[in-house]
């Protein structure tokens, strides 16, 4: 574990208009590491000494030695260490600061946030984050590459967090604002509030609603205005990318609908909070063990159970199962948005589902608003293998939704590979 210089002792004021000094002094490894040299030339230097050595650079402003020395550190350090890598990407995070790259500094901020949540120096991080963006937004300038659909990465994987419903999150900008945005399979689009809109810089006041969103919380289609905004995440960067703006002031935070990552495979591994995306028809894809008969359990390297199912698209890009209920094939749609199944009555009435309806009220929440709705029982729910029993859904008439939503109560347990090139959906044991 890397040592790290006593953050109470040098206390830091951010200043907006000494930008280029932000944060420094939170690390003087100058006078807290030492000399920059190893005196025993014969013997390797640790990784704690190389440490050292880079922050003796970055005290005496050499970035081009500190930032080579610190992405050495970043490949050599234990990925577990989550300590060391989160002061590695901090110190990043100054140097791209100081050269006024500002994406960068971005990026390696968001990754001491993930690693070391609630610590001084992920708090640290948020106001070096808070204090770039409002650099940007004052400046209104763009300092990202513009990057053509084959120029994004061929695979990345990136951080994620999990809310209380245990949805998965990822950091994200918007018009060079930082917020967070829910993973959800289950949208086809962009999807953000007025107040959202408001905050990243979209005037509404000369817009009229444009467009209309089907979704819960309403059976009615919700009027909504279509916008487009500059959008990043991690290193994926679309500019004049679309995004739907809902009367509703849900979702509270952004949607991340199929076409934000529409080119890409994705691996969704909650255990390990990570997204891994490789890009479609890539041949130098990220090697997965192989994929088993549908309908039959296999083991993995690790010796976890997995399973696969195949899927298809609907008009909407949206990813579709079918599952058994009550031993009656019923479609639906996957949901990594949605915390519970949904049905309507409805869709009970058109697939034959013999469903027990308890006697309970609650609130389901989605794009066009909240709604009523009461939980029902399956007794019997079997998606290839995997037969679950006894399991609880929720019911409302308030959606328009064409067909039910496999929440992420069902997959819990699981981590998710779509294989958008096969058309086949990878469920490994969590």
């Amino acid at each position: 574990m890397y040592l790290l210089c006593d953050i109470k002792k040098n206390k830091m004021r951010l200043k907006p208009s000494y930008l280029s000094n932000i944060l420094v002094t939170a690390f003087c490894a100058s006078t807290v590491f030492g000399q920059d040299t190893i005196q025993d030339t014969n013997k390797e230097p640790s990784l704690n000494d190389k440490f050292k050595i880079a922050s003796s650079y970055l005290a005496k402003n050499d970035l081009a030695k500190a930032k080579v020395l610190f992405n050495s550190l970043l490949r050599d350090t234990c990925k577990e260490d989550s300590v060391s890598i989160a002061s590695i990407y901090y110190n990043l995070g100054i140097i791209a600061t100081k050269e006024e790259n500002y994406n960068d500094a971005l990026k390696y901020y968001y990754q001491v946030c993930n690693l070391r949540k609630g610590s001084r120096i992920a708090e640290y991080s948020e106001m070096a984050i808070n204090s770039i963006n409002k650099r940007l937004t004052k400046a209104k300038v763009k300092y990202t590459k513009t990057l053509a659909l084959n120029d994004n990465p061929l695979e990345l994987t990136i951080p994620i967090t999990l809310s209380k419903d245990g949805l998965p999150q990822l950091n994200i900008l918007v018009n060079n604002i930082a917020t967070k945005a829910v993973f959800d399979s289950g949208a086809s689009d962009f999807i953000i509030s007025k107040p959202m809109a408001y905050k990243f810089g979209i005037d509404l006041n000369k817009s009229k609603p444009d467009i209309e969103i089907t979704g819960s919380g309403s059976k009615k289609n919700n009027n909504a205005f279509s916008n487009k905004v500059d959008f990043q995440c991690d290193l994926i960067h679309w500019t004049e990318f679309p995004v739907l703006i809902t009367n509703e002031n849900f979702p509270l935070i952004p949607v991340l609908g199929s076409n934000c990552l529409n080119n890409y495979d994705y691996f969704l591994d909650k255990e390990n909070l990570k997204l891994h995306l490789t890009l479609k028809n890539n041949k130098n894809k990220l090697k997965t063990d192989t994929i088993p008969v549908f309908d039959k359990f296999s083991l993995d390297s690790k010796c976890k159970y997995q399973f696969a199912v195949p899927f298809f698209f609907d008009k909407s890009n949206l990813i579709v199962v079918t599952a058994k209920i009550n031993d009656v094939d019923c479609p639906m749609t996957l949901d990594t948005g949605a915390s519970t199944s949904l049905f309507t009555y409805e869709t009970i009435k058109k697939y034959n589902l013999k469903l027990a309806l308890l006697n309970d009220k609650d609130v389901h929440w989605g794009v066009n608003g909240n709604c009523q709705s009461q939980t029902c029982n399956i007794n019997t729910f079997k998606l290839g293998p995997m037969v679950l029993h006894n399991l609880k859904a929720s019911v409302t008439n308030q959606s328009n939704a064409k067909r039910p939503l496999l929440g992420s109560d069902v997959f819990y347990n699981w981590i998710i590979n779509v294989d958008k090139q096969n058309m086949v959906i990878t469920f490994k044991q969590d």
